[in-house]
Parts: structure tokens; sequence; C-alpha cells
């Protein structure tokens, strides 16, 4: 193991990012590049203690999505895409939720680049009061499903002073992005619900998934639905005739 983490450092890559930056540790299940490798290695002995998670706070040691009621996935937050949500009516002013899937694996890897608009469909598709969806977005469901990693800067310099969130490919090229007033994020703040200014624009990011129309929550189960049934009653209605011609010819 100790050979291996040698070698993962070594790559030139991880050796300029450390070389400028600070590297915090931290335990994934992605070990040395695999999906799910390692993922019971650390924090399993939490796991044989009766009261963990009981005395203390129930993520302790976790990673979670804190806002979307629609999660694709909830185990250490091991989703495989990017994404920005927001939700503006819990604390009077609006808070981000910002996940990157990581440089090693992403959601779009298993398919041939040809097929992956298969992966983007659904999240195109499935409902997300909460998604911010501006004119930084790579693809129109404002998701980022191929290899991607954060960033959050400050311009103390603006007025007033703003942050910048952001998802990069593997390029550094942002793919989604959002630029936040620091004046924004207080109660009462000028993009808080109660301000009359704003008060449309906020009124959007307020609306719960949960509390979307039946129709509205269960389409991409409806599409996938009836497309998995629209495909059985053509492969049904090829077999049919195959058999009829199959007995005229005999």
């Amino acid at each position: 193991m100790k050979l291996r983490y040698a070698k993962a450092k070594s790559n030139p890559g991880y050796s300029r990012l450390k070389r400028n930056a600070k590297v915090i540790g931290t335990w994934d299940d992605h070990d040395y590049g695999l999906n799910d490798a390692g993922d019971i290695k650390s924090l399993g002995y939490h796991w044989s203690t009766l009261l963990y998670g009981i005395m203390g706070p129930f993520s302790k040691g976790k990673e979670t999505s804190f806002q979307t009621d629609i999660r694709y996935k909830e185990k250490w937050r091991d989703v495989h895409f990017g994404e920005i949500t927001r939700y503006d009516c819990a604390v009077g002013y609006p808070l981000y939720d910002v996940t990157s899937s990581g440089l090693v694996q992403s959601v779009e890897k298993v398919f041939l680049r040809p097929l992956r608009f298969i992966v983007r469909l659904p999240f195109w598709y499935t409902p997300s009061t909460m998604r911010v969806i501006n004119e930084n977005c790579t693809f129109k469901s404002c998701t980022y499903g191929q290899s991607n990693f954060g960033a959050i800067s400050i311009d103390w310099n603006a007025n007033p002073a703003t942050i910048r969130i952001e998802i990069r490919d593997v390029q550094g090229v942002t793919v989604l992005g959002s630029n936040v007033s620091l004046s924004d994020l207080q109660a009462r703040g000028s993009n808080s619900p109660t301000n009359p200014t704003t008060k449309g624009k906020s009124q959007r990011y307020c609306t719960l998934e949960v509390e979307l129309p039946g129709t509205t929550r269960y389409r991409l189960a409806g599409l996938i639905y009836f497309s998995v049934a629209g495909m059985l009653f053509f492969v049904t209605a090829n077999v049919n005739t195959d058999q009829r011609m199959l007995r005229g010819y005999f």
C-alpha cells in the first residue's frame, strides 16, 4: 500500500498540485482511481459500535446533499456528477449546495462517447426546483457527468465582494458556475425572498421538489416505463411476425 501511495503521489499533475496548493487528506471509496475501491477500509470500526450515530451526530464522518429531496443515490454523496443547487427560503438568504464528482470517476465513463446522451437525458428530464440553471452550463440539464472538480474563489476587491462557485472539467474549463454577492448571504440581503425587488426571482428556489405535482415528479419514471413498454411491444410484434412467416413457409 505504501508503494501504491508513493506511485500516486509521483503523478506529474498531482505533484504540481501539491507544490501550489495545500492538500488535506480525506477518506474516499475510490482508492487508486478504482470505483468503490476500499469502501470498507476506513471508518468501518465505527459501524461495529452500537452507539455510533446515536450518541453523536448521525452524519459524523459522512458527506451528503442537504437540500434536494430527489437523490439519485445516497451513499457518501457518491453520485459521480457535478451540480450546483440553491434554496432561498430556509433561513432568509440563499443556501448553496455544490457537488463535484471527482477526477477519477464519473457517471458518463460507463458509456461509450456516442451513447453518453443516455445519461444526460435523465438529468434533463428529472425535475429540480433547486438546480441553478444559467448561461454557464455546458449542457442543458446544468449537471455535468464527466470527470470534474469544484472551485471556489472570492473577489474581495469587487463592490460588493463576490464569491465565484464553479465546477470545472479536467482541463480547468468552467462547465457549471454561479456568482454570489457576499451581501446576498445574510438575512434580508439584496437577494432575500423578503426583498420586493427580487421576490419573484427567489421564489423559483423556494419550492421543494416534493411539492411539485405528481405528473411532474414522476415524469422520468413514466418516460422509462413507456420506453421499456414500447421496446417490449416492438420485440414481441417482430417475434410474432417471424413465427407467422415460418409457419407459412413450412
